[in-house]
C-alpha cells in the first residue's frame, strides 16, 4: 500500500514549472485539482492551488516535501477559473502563477482565511447551542411523559385541573424548544441553484452598440439574463464609471446587484465572490477589470463599456492583460453573450465589425460642431497672446454661459496667470483632457489649447486615442474649439467630417500595425542605467532583433512563435542570471 503520493500545486509566483508535494495517500482522495493546500517554497508558506494529481516527480521522491496542511476550509477554484488562466498565461507570456496572484492577491487569501475561521467558530458555536437545545428538548419530552402518566391515575378535580395546565405549559414550552432546534440545524446549509431545467444560455454574435442610450440597452439585457436565472457582468474601465452605472442599475435590480472594485474592502469584495460562488442566485455585478477573476458559475452576460477606453489594458504588474480580450474569452468559457459598448470604438473592435466577427447596432450622437484653430498660422500672423489666439479669446468673451479650457502641455500656474489677464470678468474651468471627457452635464464651450499634446510621438495609438477623447468630449458641449499646430492631421479632418476611424485603420494596414499584426513590447526595468543598456544590447542581439517592439504576422505560426518568444527571453535569464527583470507586455 502506498504511504504518500504526489501532486502539483501552483504558487502565487512567476514560476515557469509547478512544484510537486507529497500527501498522506490516507487523504489523497480527499483532495481534487482546485483544492487549497498549505506548502512551504523557499521557506516560505503559501497558499496554492492543486492543478494535477497523481503527479510523476522528476526528482529523487526522498526529497519532496509534504503539504503543510489542506486547506479544506478555503474555497475550491472552479473549472472555468482555471480556463481563464490558462489563457491568459499563453496569451500574455507569463507564468500562470502571476495569473492566481492577481486573481487571488494576499489580502483576499486572508480575507478567506478570516471568514474560514469566524464560519469555524460559529460553527462550534452553534453545535454547543443544538446540543443544549436538544437536551432541553428531551427533558421536556421527559417532563411531558410523565405529567401525562399523572394525568392517567385518579386525583381530584383541583389537581386534575392543575396536571392540564401544567402539561399545556409543557408542550408550548417544547415546541418553541424544537424550533429553535430546527433553526440551528438550518443555519449554514447552502441552496444551491440546481441545473436542471435551466434553459442554455444563447451566445449568439459578439455585438458592439454605440447609440447613446446604449446604457439602457445594457439594462434590459441584463434584465433578460437575470430572468433566465443567468449572472451578469459590466466591465467599465474605472471606478468613476461604476457609480454611474451602479445608480441607475440599483433602482432596477436592488440587491440583486453587486459592485466590484479597488474602492470595495477585501471584506466586501470577498462576500462577493461567496454569493457567486454559493450561485444560490443570479446577480448583476459591474466592477472593473479584477472583476474577471470573480468565480462566476453561472454566467449568461458579459458586457464592456467604454471597451475602447486604455483603462482596460493593465501595464504593471503581470499579468498585463487587456480586461475586453479577457473578457471575450471569459464570455466563450461560459457560453455567455459578448456586448461590448462605446460611441467611440477601439480601431480592433471596429476591424472585427468590417470584417463581421461582430455585429454593430445603433449610431453614436452627433458631436457638437468643431473648430479648429491653427496655431501655427496665427503665431505668424501675431495672433497668439501666450496659450491663447485672439480667434479663441473672441469665441470665449462672445460665449454666453460658463466655458471650459482643455490644457495639454501648459503650466497650471501660468495658465492661470493668462485667463486672469484675458478674462477677468470670465469665470473658466480649466480641466485636463481626461477630466473634460466625464464633465456630468453638457456647456456651452469646451476649448482644448494644445491638441498636439495628445499626440505623442512613441505611441502607435496616439491618433486613435486623441480622436476618441475629442470625440468624447465633443459630446459634452455646444460648440468644440481646438488648438493645434497640425491642423492638416487626419484625426482633425474626421473630427470635423463626423466619418468613421476607416482612414485610420488604413494607415494602420500600411505601417503594419495592429490589428493588421500583433505587437509585444519588451522591457528591461533596471536601477542601473549602464547594465540596463548592456542587457538591452544583449537580449536584442540573443533574439536577432533591432528594437524590442516585436511586430508578428497574424497566422497559423502566431502562438507557436510568441511561446517561442518567451522560451528565448526565459533561457536568455537563466544564462545571464538576470532574472525578473524582463517586462513582456502583449498588445501594448
Amino acid at each position: 500500500m502506498e504511504r504518500v503520493r504526489f501532486i502539483e500545486v501552483i504558487l502565487p509566483l512567476r514560476l515557469e514549472w509547478n512544484p510537486v508535494y507529497s500527501v498522506p495517500a490516507e487523504v489523497f482522495d480527499t483532495l481534487h485539482k482546485g483544492s487549497r493546500v498549505r506548502v512551504i517554497f523557499a521557506h516560505k508558506e503559501y497558499v496554492g492551488v492543486v492543478c494535477a494529481l497523481d503527479a510523476v516527480p522528476k526528482v529523487d521522491e526522498s526529497k519532496i516535501l509534504p503539504v503543510a496542511g489542506i486547506e479544506t476550509g478555503l474555497p475550491d477554484i472552479s473549472e472555468p477559473e482555471f480556463k481563464l488562466w490558462e489563457f491568459i498565461s499563453d496569451y500574455y507570456l507569463c507564468s500562470v502563477g502571476e495569473v492566481y496572484k492577481a486573481a487571488y492577491p494576499i489580502q483576499k487569501v486572508r480575507s478567506e482565511e478570516v471568514a474560514v475561521n469566524a464560519a469555524e467558530r460559529a460553527r462550534r458555536s452553534r453545535e454547543k447551542l443544538l446540543q443544549a437545545a436538544q437536551k432541553r428538548v428531551d427533558t421536556l419530552r421527559g417532563r411531558l411523559a410523565r405529567k401525562e402518566a399523572d394525568l392517567g391515575r385518579k386525583h381530584s378535580e383541583a389537581v386534575m385541573a392543575r396536571l392540564r395546565e401544567d402539561k399545556e405549559q409543557i408542550l408550548a414550552e417544547l415546541r418553541a424548544a424544537e424550533d429553535a432546534a430546527r433553526r440551528l440545524e438550518s443555519v449554514g446549509t447552502l441552496k444551491l441553484r440546481g441545473a436542471a431545467g435551466k434553459q442554455a444560455a444563447k451566445a449568439g454574435k459578439p455585438k458592439l452598440l454605440t447609440s447613446p442610450d446604449r446604457r439602457s440597452e445594457y439594462l434590459q439585457m441584463c434584465r433578460k439574463s437575470l430572468d433566465g436565472g443567468f449572472s451578469s457582468l459590466v466591465l467599465v474601465p474605472e471606478n468613476d464609471f461604476t457609480g454611474i452605472i451602479e445608480d441607475r442599475f440599483r433602482q432596477e435590480f436592488g440587491d440583486r446587484m453587486l459592485v466590484f472594485g479597488s474602492r470595495k474592502t477585501a471584506v466586501q469584495r470577498r462576500r462577493t465572490a461567496d454569493l457567486l460562488r454559493e450561485a444560490a442566485e443570479p446577480y448583476v455585478v459591474v466592477g472593473t477589470r479584477s472583476a474577471l477573476f470573480l468565480p462566476f458559475s453561472d454566467l449568461g452576460l458579459m458586457i464592456v463599456d467604454e471597451e475602447q477606453d486604455p483603462l482596460h489594458k493593465q501595464t504593471e504588474p503581470a499579468p498585463r492583460i487587456n480586461a475586453r480580450d479577457c473578457a471575450a474569452m471569459l464570455a466563450s468559457i461560459h457560453g455567455a453573450q459578448f456586448v461590448l459598448g462605446s460611441a467611440t470604438p477601439s480601431l480592433e473592435t471596429l476591424y472585427n465589425c468590417l470584417t463581421g466577427k461582430y455585429s454593430q447596432e445603433g449610431s453614436p450622437a452627433a458631436n457638437a460642431p468643431v473648430e479648429v484653430i491653427d496655431v501655427s498660422e496665427e503665431r505668424r500672423k501675431r495672433g497668439m497672446s501666450g496659450p491663447f489666439s485672439y480667434k479663441l479669446k473672441d469665441i470665449i468673451d462672445n460665449t454666453a454661459g460658463g466655458a471650459v479650457l482643455v490644457r495639454g502641455w501648459e503650466n497650471v500656474e501660468e495658465l492661470d496667470g493668462w485667463t486672469g489677464d484675458l478674462f477677468a470678468d470670465r469665470q473658466l474651468t480649466v480641466l485636463t483632457p481626461q477630466a473634460a471627457r466625464k464633465l456630468p452635464g453638457r456647456v456651452p464651450l469646451i476649448a482644448v489649447l494644445q491638441a498636439d499634446a495628445l499626440f505623442p510621438r512613441d505611441d502607435f495609438r496616439a491618433d486613435e486615442r486623441a480622436l476618441q477623447l475629442l470625440r468624447q468630449i465633443g459630446e459634452r458641449t455646444d460648440r468644440l474649439v481646438v488648438q493645434t499646430a497640425k491642423s492638416a492631421h487626419p484625426v482633425f479632418a474626421s473630427l470635423s467630417s463626423g466619418a468613421d476611424a476607416s482612414s485610420l485603420l488604413e494607415e494602420r494596414r500600411d505601417f503594419n500595425l495592429p490589428p493588421f499584426t500583433k505587437i509585444v513590447d519588451i522591457r528591461i526595468d533596471d536601477d542601473s542605467e549602464s547594465r540596463k543598456e548592456l542587457m538591452t544590447s544583449r537580449l536584442m542581439k540573443a533574439l536577432k532583433v533591432n528594437s524590442l517592439r516585436l511586430t508578428f504576422a497574424r497566422n497559423a505560426q502566431l502562438c507557436a512563435r510568441k511561446a517561442a518568444l518567451r522560451q528565448e527571453i526565459l533561457a536568455f535569464e537563466k544564462e545571464n542570471r538576470y532574472p525578473y527583470h524582463i517586462k513582456i507586455d502583449v498588445d501594448p
